[in-house]
């Protein structure tokens, strides 16, 4: 497995930035909520996927990260420095939970499903979660819990009936101001 503290996302080389994290208990969602401000980037991080190349993070781009009570991933919602929706990540995960410090860390399965503002959908990720199997950094049963979790899941947004995605505007300005 992979593990990562949500202030400290594995991909873009920060310079700078600026977090805050809260936990939200509603009729719309149970869990934690995070919002990290990327200042500063080293360089944007692009991803490639079939047909074209995607900007997921540069200078100004904000990340709102869902994390449900109890579930198998977490929702990132990205945004440009215009505020204007990038991509929807889902990470599918083992656990989350808040460590000795306070700050929430991941424990991740290689899949990410990317979705896009116009509804295309990528699963990420199946040669590194193929190759962590292979040198035992996850077991079978996790293995089969990861790819159980992204079909559930894929499914779901298939049929559109992933309501998290449509809580990322309303959960952004929430914690904008704590920023």
């Amino acid at each position: 497995m992979k593990t990562w503290q949500v202030d400290h996302p594995d991909g873009p080389d920060l310079q700078k930035k600026r977090f805050a994290m809260t936990r939200i208990d509603s009729r719309e969602f149970s869990g934690y909520v995070s919002l990290l401000l990327l200042e500063q980037v080293r360089e944007p991080l692009m991803v490639t996927l079939p047909g074209t190349e995607v900007c997921i993070a540069d200078d100004g781009f904000l990340w709102l990260q869902h994390f449900p009570a109890g579930a198998r991933y977490a929702v990132t919602s990205i945004f440009n420095a215009q505020r204007e929706l990038v991509r929807w990540r889902v990470d599918i995960v083992a656990r989350h939970y808040l460590n000795e410090q306070g700050m929430l860390t991941c424990e991740g399965l290689y899949l990410t499903i990317d979705v896009s503002p116009l509804g295309e959908i990528h699963l990420l990720g199946i040669v590194d979660l193929d190759e962590a199997l292979r040198k035992q950094a996850v077991s079978s049963v996790m293995y089969e819990t990861a790819w159980r979790e992204a079909d559930h899941l894929m499914l779901a947004l298939e049929e559109d009936a992933f309501p998290l995605l449509w809580l990322g505007e309303e959960d952004l300005e929430r914690l904008l101001p704590m920023l």
